[in-house]
């Protein structure tokens, strides 16, 4: 993924998200995640839409 073309709040929520992915055990290598990742990855999605 190009993090050149990111706005920095963009940046930062996916920066969240890959440390929420690092750090939780629901939320397997792959397909699916947990509550919280789901809602991390809508919030980065609303981030990179407003650009």
């Amino acid at each position: 993924m190009r993090m050149d073309i990111l706005t920095p709040a963009a940046r930062s929520r996916y920066d969240t998200y890959v440390e929420h992915l690092r750090a939780c055990p629901e939320c397997p290598r792959g397909a699916g995640r947990c509550t919280m990742g789901a809602q991390l990855v809508r919030r980065y999605l609303e981030a990179i839409r407003r650009r």
